[in-house]
């Protein structure tokens, strides 16, 4: 018998801990990887998002330049830390949404890691987790009968992740779902609002597109830093002092921020 070494040791424990390979899982050479993905992504979903607002694609992550607002849709795979964790298939898919706002500077400014990166032609090309609004697509597909055996109750009842078979063979079935849900699901919102909302993909973009009515959710939220901007891009100077001067009595608290450039910023005409 083959001695197993260190790296497969450990899989095999969490194996045992957390109830991982509940499903079938096939050969190597017949697991679906991110290429085959990839090819069912660009022929059902990417003509979608080309007919709805987005112009840039990279087949896993898309932009839309909107005025002063970018769209972000990201299509991610959980991979294999998060398989071995949790059970899910290595491929299975997650699909986040962001909205970034243009007027907004960088929170961190000093930080070079922090800066938005450009495209060739000089439009910004936020990261999904580096927009001032998210949200994720819901799973509209009934995969209970796959998710059955997950070990952790909490990961059966999820449905901001698409089940991949590991041999791809629901692959088509899924990304139709991911179409579907984007034109007409609902998301699961984490700014400005954190709940479940009745909103497909598609309308979620353009309800954060809607400035005014963002500008009123961050003020409810009391999020101090992104509502001090939209007053400033909306010329509410009695607002601009007040949310400028409560950002930066939060931030004197909290650290980590350099205050002379967002005052800088907050400052500027």
């Amino acid at each position: 018998m083959k001695k197993m070494n260190e790296k497969q040791l450990k899989y095999r424990v969490i194996e045992k801990l957390t109830g991982f390979l509940n499903y079938d899982k096939p050969s190597k050479q017949n697991m679906i990887g991110s290429p085959e993905v990839n090819k069912v992504i660009r022929m059902i979903f990417s003509p979608v998002l080309r007919e709805n607002g987005f112009s840039s694609f990279l087949t896993r992550n898309n932009w839309g330049w909107h005025e002063h607002s970018i769209w972000v849709l990201n299509i991610n795979s959980v991979g294999n830390y998060f398989s071995q964790v949790t059970g899910w298939p290595p491929m299975s898919i997650v699909v986040n949404l962001g909205v970034y706002y243009d007027f907004i500077p960088e929170e961190f400014p000093e930080h070079i890691e922090n800066r938005i990166k450009k495209n060739k032609v000089g439009r910004l090309i936020p990261k999904e987790y580096e927009c001032h609004a998210r949200a994720s697509l819901l799973c509209t597909l009934d995969q209970s009968n796959l998710k059955k055996n997950l070990s952790n109750p909490a990961e059966t009842k999820r449905r901001d992740i698409w089940w991949v078979k590991p041999d791809g063979s629901n692959v088509e079935e899924v990304v139709t779902n991911i179409k579907d849900s984007f034109l007409n699901g609902n998301v699961t919102s984490f700014g400005p609002y954190n709940e479940d909302i009745s909103l497909s993909g598609v309308e979620w973009f353009r309800k954060l597109s809607d400035l005014e009515y963002v500008f009123n959710a961050f003020e409810d939220r009391q999020d101090y830093y992104k509502a001090a901007f939209f007053a400033k891009h909306f010329g509410c100077k009695d607002k601009l002092k007040e949310y400028g001067e409560n950002f930066l009595e939060e931030a004197k608290k909290i650290g980590g921020h350099d205050l002379k450039i967002i005052q800088k910023e907050l400052n500027e005409k």
